[in-house]
């Protein structure tokens, strides 16, 4: 960033307490302690919003914008956050304050998490053997994925993350080239891919129930833009298979020297403490107690 001031959008239920409190309070979700904003450009018009903050003024009004203005003290590198890779920090996190859950806490967790990973191991040797050149059929591949995100929920969230990313990259929409012509990729994309793949999207944005099989994947894809229905279970398999080895493995782990099956939970956190942090942090969140554990 330049050093110049820099304006982000930020829509809030709560703009009366704010004011009121002159405090905002962070997110508990994905990205652990974020204020989320999307930015806006000054143009001579005004600031012009960033099309996935002008889609959430239009479809959520119930909520209003507040504007921040925020000035370096000098230009800095511009730093980026990708919740994805936050799952060995989710780790440290959790084996740090460990002590605060209850027995009961802890053994229904490591219960919970254990069996995730024996009912996806199988899968998840199928994408690291993907992700190491041994490819399976891109339709069998999504279809042993969606089964797969009941048993590791994390695995939706990196479905929709990789189709997210495919429709952005790969769009020709008109709608698509005239947000490229201001440097923008397409947010409203994915939005549509989600509200149309998981029917209670709209009341709680939850990507672990982001798991369609592979006729219904294609379905999806050409209900947004029929020209890229054809190579979309590809793509999955080629992306997700590498996203996972990286999101999920110790950055010096081999993808093709380790196995799922018959993996302890001890062993699974030496070689893949990035999935193990992604799973143990969505658990924690789940505890009734979580409003308290969080800060």
């Amino acid at each position: 960033m330049s050093g110049r001031p820099l304006n982000l959008l930020h829509t809030t239920r709560g703009l009366d307490a704010i004011r009121a409190g002159r405090q905002l309070h962070v997110a508990s979700g994905c990205l652990v302690g974020a204020l989320y904003c999307s930015p806006l450009t000054a143009e001579r018009e005004g600031l012009r919003p960033h099309n996935l903050g002008a889609y959430l003024m239009e479809t959520k009004p119930s909520t209003r914008p507040l504007i921040f203005e925020v000035t370096p003290d000098a230009p800095i590198r511009p730093l980026g956050v990708d919740y994805l890779h936050l799952g060995a920090i989710h780790l440290r996190i959790y084996r740090h304050y460990r002590s605060f859950l209850t027995p009961a806490e802890t053994s229904r967790i490591d219960r919970i998490v254990l069996a995730g990973l024996r009912g996806a191991a199988e899968f998840l040797d199928l994408a690291l053997r993907n992700a190491s050149g041994r490819p399976t059929a891109a339709p069998e591949f999504v279809d042993r994925l969606s089964e797969a995100v009941v048993m590791v929920p994390f695995l939706g969230y990196l479905y929709f993350e990789v189709l997210s990313e495919y429709l952005m990259l790969h769009s020709t929409a008109p709608e698509t080239k005239s947000l490229a012509q201001v440097g923008e990729l397409n947010c409203r994309l994915y939005k549509a891919l989600a509200f149309s793949a998981v029917d209670t999207m709209g009341k709680l944005f939850d990507l672990s129930r982001f798991a369609p099989r592979y006729d219904r994947l294609v379905r999806l894809i050409s209900g947004i833009e029929p020209g890229l229905s054809a190579g979309a279970a590809e793509y999955v398999r080629r992306r997700l298979s590498h996203l996972l080895a990286q999101t999920a493995l110790h950055p010096l782990q081999d993808a093709a020297a380790v196995s799922f099956q018959g993996a302890g939970l001890g062993t699974v956190q030496e070689f893949a403490p990035g999935l193990i942090g992604q799973m143990l942090f969505r658990e924690v969140r789940y505890l009734p107690r979580y409003g308290e554990l969080y800060h």
